[in-house]
């Protein structure tokens, strides 16, 4: 049985003195023989790179635009090419940031006429040009598209480099802009209330009149919170409730006005869902290219 070495009498051994001349050769044969330093091979193999028109034609290739019986026109996507599953995955992660600002530009490019149906398609090429020459609905891509590549070793060369420096926004602003993506669109005859919440339509001005950033921003937080929290959901219902009982004898069009000056008001003064605000605002106002300090301020003193 070979015997187990014993490291410690090693270094015992180790420790007499050889002469002088064995000692020398001994350190040349060392430095001469010495093994280049460790290279860890994630870090020297360089990581593929593509530019931000690639990565833009792979998205454009699977964007579809439709149109629905009220003339309203919505982004889908296919499938991705086989080499590209990241173009589905940024669109998928940056579906509820630029669906309202698509949606605008595309009604304002493409046809007009009379409303019907448009089952999704893929975009003409003035139209697909027309949105990524949009800072707001490329920049969130560009912000996507970096972070998901980066999570398959690919690298954006110039992804980021691209997107507009962030700017400030005040909370008032932005609580404007959520305010609008909860509104009454109609009244019905039968007493029925179009009540859209983190929808396409919304009563913000007409795009060129408002800021698109805090819109886009705005419409994917009150996405967010109405889809994830059903207290949330019980507030808008129960402000509607509220108010319902208190206008419901005025005539349609009053009631809609009414229902619109105080419920959105409402939602956004509920303790639940600033605190749904607070914990979603902050990335999302930063896809967009936003800072709010005074939102983080004015959310955090009123936390339930």
């Amino acid at each position: 049985m070979t015997p187990a070495h014993d490291l410690s009498s090693t270094a015992r051994e180790s420790r007499r003195p050889l002469p002088r001349s064995i000692r020398l050769a001994t350190l040349i044969l060392a430095l001469g023989t010495a093994a280049p330093p460790c290279v860890i091979a994630g870090d020297s193999e360089p990581r593929p790179t593509i530019s931000w028109a690639e990565a833009r034609a792979a998205m454009e290739e699977i964007l579809l635009a439709g149109r629905d019986d009220a003339g309203q026109w919505s982004l889908s996507f296919a499938e991705s090419r086989p080499d590209a599953p990241w173009a589905h995955d940024t669109l998928a992660a940056a579906a509820d940031h630029i669906a309202w600002v698509g949606s605008a530009v595309l009604t304002g490019q493409m046809p007009g006429g009379e409303v019907t149906p448009a089952p999704p398609a893929p975009l003409p090429a003035e139209a697909a040009e027309s949105l990524f020459a949009e800072p707001s609905f490329a920049d969130p891509l560009r912000r996507l598209a970096s972070a998901t590549l980066g999570a398959r070793a690919i690298r954006c060369a110039d992804c980021l480099g691209g997107a507009r420096p962030s700017r400030d926004v005040d909370w008032d602003d932005l609580r404007i802009a959520l305010e609008a993506f909860i509104h009454v669109r109609d009244v019905h005859e039968d007493g029925r209330i179009d009540l859209q919440v983190g929808t396409l339509s919304s009563s913000l001005p007409p795009f060129g009149q408002c800021d698109p950033d805090v819109a886009a921003a705005a419409h994917a937080i009150i996405r967010r919170i109405s889809i994830r929290s059903a207290a949330v959901q019980e507030t808008i219902g129960r402000a509607l409730r509220d108010e319902l009982m208190r206008f419901e004898s005025f005539p349609r069009e009053i009631l809609q006005r009414k229902l619109n000056e105080t419920v959105p008001g409402m939602v956004l003064s509920d303790a639940v869902v600033l605190a749904s605000v607070a914990e979603v605002v902050v990335p999302i106002l930063d896809l967009h290219g936003l800072r709010c300090s005074d939102c983080v301020l004015y959310l955090s003193r009123r936390r339930p």
